[in-house]
């Protein structure tokens, strides 16, 4: 009986051990979640006081978000839109997100007489406003087209912009001056103005147009640019407008050989094996090009025929073959041995080699 009730005295105490040391242990969670999310709200607070986001409404249907001041990034989550008594929340999907020391350029529809409140994931609230300098006092600034399509090898005339002058502008000229490029301004070797500056009597109009020079695709990796053009009275008067310009992939097309590589065993008289011209058309390419083979390096023993093809349709975004043979005789020495396909259209070119092996 003594022992009985021993062990069951060491049962019980190693139960309520037990229980004590899950408690403790779910204490300890519970402490551990709880500083964990007390330290995230911290941190969240203390990077909220330090957003410097500015917004600006630079036309009817682009935002700026200038972050250039703020040491951390901020993400804008809700557009709160305001217009007399009614007001509409927005929720933006994805959310706009810019990096610290980033300035960036958004797509959102405006329209005057509406009020627009920007909510950042932190619980900052920025209003929409005009870019700095005084924009519309004086005079006005419209730049069309707006949007431009172009190759990466544009040089020319992209749009114009209308400068109108209110009655009570001066009459100052209007220096027309590049502002930010976005995402960068590598894709363009120049940006210019013509006249610049603009001669604006008060109540006039007037127009400048604009002339870009594009790098070439090696300098446009990115799909679309946005300019951003100041007209700047010399009064102080300002105004922005933005040029979208859309990079349209350069059509082009592309030779391959199959195979590539020829391997000929003309022991005891002679041997041939066939190989194919591909062209492929790319980004919408469509014309006629011409195709050449130069002679194989181990000539005379062997040789191609046929040795060139005349007027080959190239479809836009298609594909088309031409078939040509490479014969050698058993006087040819073992060897590996070159040939080269050319096809043109006049202005582009492409080559192709062809291996030819003999054993």
């Amino acid at each position: 009986m003594r022992g009985r009730r021993g062990l069951s005295v060491v049962v019980s105490a190693l139960i309520v051990t037990g229980i004590i040391l899950a408690i403790f242990s779910a204490l300890f969670v519970a402490g551990l979640t709880l500083s964990q999310a007390a330290n995230r709200s911290l941190r969240m607070e203390v990077e909220k006081v330090y957003e410097r986001l500015q917004a600006y409404k630079l036309n009817s249907t682009h935002i700026m978000l200038d972050n250039s001041r703020s040491p951390v990034g901020v993400v804008i989550k809700y557009v709160v839109e305001i217009s007399g008594s009614n007001m509409v929340t927005n929720q933006l999907s994805p959310p706009w997100t810019v990096s610290a020391g980033e300035t960036k350029i958004v797509s959102y529809p405006t329209s005057s007489g509406t009020l627009y409140k920007l909510v950042s994931e932190r619980g900052n609230i920025y209003m929409l406003g005009n870019p700095p300098g005084g924009l519309g006092s004086g005079f006005t600034a419209e730049i069309s087209p707006d949007t431009i399509s172009v190759q990466a090898t544009f040089s020319g005339v992209a749009s114009t912009i209308t400068l109108t002058a209110g009655p009570d502008y001066p009459g100052d000229p209007v220096d027309l001056i590049t502002g930010p490029i976005i995402p960068s301004d590598n894709c363009f070797t120049s940006i210019s103005y013509s006249p610049d500056p603009v001669n604006l009597p008060p109540g006039s109009t007037a127009t400048s147009d604009v002339s870009l020079t594009l790098g070439g695709a090696a300098s446009c990796p990115e799909p679309s640019y946005n300019i951003v053009i100041y007209a700047k009275g010399s009064g102080g008067q300002t105004e922005q407008v933005i040029l979208t310009v859309n990079i349209i992939a350069t059509p082009d097309f592309i030779v391959e050989l199959i195979p590539s590589t020829v391997t000929l065993n003309p022991f005891p008289w002679f041997d041939f094996e066939s190989f194919t011209i591909k062209i492929t058309s790319i980004n919408g390419y469509s014309g006629t090009v011409d195709i050449t083979i130069s002679s194989p390096t181990c000539s005379p023993r062997c040789w191609i025929i046929p040795t060139s093809f005349s007027n080959v349709n190239v479809p836009a975004n298609g594909v088309v073959t031409r078939t040509a043979t490479v014969y050698a005789i058993w006087t040819a020495p073992s060897g590996t041995y070159t040939a080269t396909v050319t096809v043109t259209d006049g202005t582009i070119t492409k080559f192709a080699q062809l291996t030819i092996v003999i054993l």
